[in-house]
């Protein structure tokens, strides 16, 4: 495969620059597909695969991956679905390689504890061949041929048995602990995944949101770097549920999810489910006005949404409170000035949020 380098010059000769930029791109793609692994819903080749569409969509505006068509308007590309598959997959990447250290950290004291008991072992069949060539050296000094003889045999047998009965306890031993760090690494994926994530949304769950959150807040008192957090309430949840059910309520809480998920980004944001209909988003190194561009954009979105339901589409809309946080406030003060901003939201109409 061509280096980096070589491909750039060879994008750069004689074209614009606005050509020599997308061929890069393009090149830049082709080089993080090939150097793709494994994921816990795709392989290499289908990620390597990905990539390769979307260098094909910069250099040629053919559809992007997943659509038929390409984007409207002769030589228009997808500039923004190209940067959320990006993130997303660096994201994953960048998850599954810490949730596998950690694992592997986990794994340690048990595989410690296996060597041990195999290491104990060993000692006490080294203790016994010990034996036997204690009684051996004690029949050399013995003038009958026949004793020596019996004992050498003896000791040689012993040996014998002793080494293939501790190569068969190795061995068992061996696939135990195997399939003990199999259980165990199953084990800690599912309680990890069930302790952080909310089933119904994928979410971070409140749990997952509050340490995050406790977590944000020392790192700003510490840095002296702001951090926003932002409250959202799907408006008149209950008259969702009461009128079309819990099946349409359910769609709708999974609509603003995914409304949230491709608003907030960035790795270090935080987006969860805090309870209900209520939702919370963390984010390091943001200020108010920055948030505010971003939940112009989130509104726009839920606006635009469809929940299906058996008398026609359900369109809704959500409230917003947003509070950077305050030097030496604490994480209730910081919680409870954005629950204040999202009631007076509410309080002034709904579909649209306040700042504390």
């Amino acid at each position: 495969m061509s280096s980096v380098p070589t491909l750039m010059a060879a994008a750069s000769a004689g074209k614009s620059n606005l050509d020599q930029a997308v061929d890069i791109l393009a090149a830049v793609l082709r080089v993080s597909g090939y150097h793709a692994f494994d994921l816990s819903d795709r392989t290499a080749q289908e990620i390597s695969a990905l990539y390769e569409q979307w260098a094909q969509h910069v250099l040629f505006a053919t559809p992007p991956p997943g659509e038929s068509l390409p984007p409207p308007g002769h030589g228009l590309r997808d500039w923004s679905g190209l940067y959320r598959f990006v993130i997303g997959h660096r994201s994953q990447e960048y998850r599954e390689i810490q949730r596998a250290l950690a694992d592997t950290r986990d794994l340690i004291p048990q595989a410690l504890e296996s060597l041990q008991f195999v290491l104990s072992h060993q000692r006490s069949t080294e203790a016994q061949v010990l034996e036997r060539l204690a009684y051996l050296r004690s029949a050399a000094h013995s003038r009958d041929l026949e004793t020596l003889r019996r004992e050498i045999l003896q000791t040689v047998l012993a040996i014998g048995h002793l080494l293939a009965q501790q190569q068969q306890q190795q061995e068992q031993q061996i696939l135990a602990l195997q399939q003990q760090l199999t259980e165990l690494r199953e084990q800690l994926q599912q309680a990890r995944a069930e302790s952080a994530r909310d089933p119904l949304t994928g979410l971070d769950n409140r749990k997952a949101f509050e340490a995050h959150l406790e977590r944000t807040l020392r790192w700003s008192q510490a840095s002296g770097h702001p951090a926003c957090l932002v409250l959202i309430d799907a408006d008149h949840f209950k008259r969702i549920n009461d009128t079309y059910g819990h099946t349409v309520g359910d769609l709708t809480l999974i609509t603003l999810a995914n409304c949230l998920s491709r608003t907030f980004l960035r790795q270090d944001d935080c987006v969860a489910r805090y309870g209900g209909e209520e939702f919370a988003v963390v984010l390091r190194d943001a200020v108010q006005k920055d948030v505010c561009r971003l939940l112009d954009r989130l509104f726009q979105a839920v606006r635009a949404s469809r929940i299906p339901t058996n008398d026609g589409a359900l369109q809704f809309t959500i409230s917003a409170g947003l509070a950077q946080v305050r030097p030496g406030e604490t994480v209730t003060q910081w919680i409870e000035r954005a629950d204040d901003a999202l009631y007076c939201a509410k309080q002034s109409g709904r579909d649209r949020y306040a700042c504390a």
